[in-house]
């Protein structure tokens, strides 16, 4: 097998399985030595039958070079259904876990395993509980997440919009729905707004047109989470630049054009809080 499509078998299933170095090294029955000299020589990876791996997952070879892998299914199919994760980040879970899972991913690659680790550590992660979409979890876990990053300078605009690319890129029938109607920038906005349920289930969302150019989004805390958690105020700083980079890649993804967000108005009372993105079209494009 070729070079580069042994190294891209292995990226491809670590970074879609989040396989830990542990499980590549030992089904592809490498020493702790012989494996991270490969990661540090990658032509050494011409030696290595790469069969040994993707037949422990029980996935061809061919279908993952050809693009023919259902991941979700297969996430599920390796995903640890029986580990429980902290009551404390799950009561009241409306944040799915291809977020959580896109923001480690990027820690994981961007910086390092290690720090990676930590993290997953730190809540109660498993990379078999990663790979579980029908897991949720709830908003404390992601303020909490972004707050601890932003604590050791690991974390800003650049870094949660590569993040939620990440995420949205798992939403492949989502996004090529959307592709296939030809939408403009506003009907894409509409359309988060309508089915926000499919990126999250914390807010509720609005869509208000402004003028003829420009249209607002807004996401309002559900009253039960503002009852549940005891604030009206469950979106930290960081975690609306996160739906502000949500709504603006989904148009670029499904479009092929930006939407632009002129500015975040984000009100908080004693009942709710409220995140008004004020978006102006983008009428360029790159499938128009």
């Amino acid at each position: 097998m070729e070079l580069s499509n042994s190294l891209y078998i292995i990226q491809k299933l670590k970074q879609e399985l989040f396989l830990s170095d542990r499980f590549v090294m030992d089904s592809l029955e490498l020493t702790s030595d012989e494996y991270h000299s490969i990661k540090h020589r990658p032509q050494k990876i011409e030696s290595l039958d790469i069969n040994l791996l993707t037949d422990r997952l029980g996935e061809d070879v061919c279908n993952i070079l050809n693009g023919d892998v259902n991941w979700n299914s297969l996430r599920s199919k390796w995903a640890d259904k029986e580990s429980e994760i902290d009551p404390y980040y799950t009561i009241g879970a409306g944040t799915y876990m291809d977020s959580i899972r896109a923001i480690i991913q990027h820690i994981d690659n961007v910086y390092n395993n290690k720090t990676a680790k930590y993290i997953m550590s730190h809540f109660g992660l498993t990379d078999k509980i990663l790979i579980d979409d029908s897991r949720k979890v709830n908003i404390l876990m992601a303020n909490e997440i972004f707050e601890l990053l932003k604590k050791e300078n690991l974390i800003d605009q650049n870094d949660i919009s590569l993040m939620t690319i990440a995420c949205l890129s798992g939403k492949i029938e989502l996004l090529s729905s959307l592709r296939r109607k030809h939408l403009s920038g506003r009907e894409i906005a509409k359309h988060i707004a309508t089915n926000s349920d499919k990126y999250e289930k914390n807010y509720s969302y609005k869509f208000k047109d402004l003028d003829s150019k420009h249209y607002m989004i807004s996401s309002i805390s559900r009253e039960e989470m503002n009852e549940l958690f005891h604030t009206s105020e469950l979106s930290s700083e960081l975690l609306n630049i996160w739906k502000k980079e949500i709504i603006s890649h989904t148009a670029l993804m499904a479009k092929g054009s930006g939407i632009e967000i002129i500015d975040i108005e984000n009100k908080v009372t004693n009942t709710y809080q409220e995140t008004n993105y004020i978006i102006k079209d983008n009428l360029s494009s790159l499938y128009h």
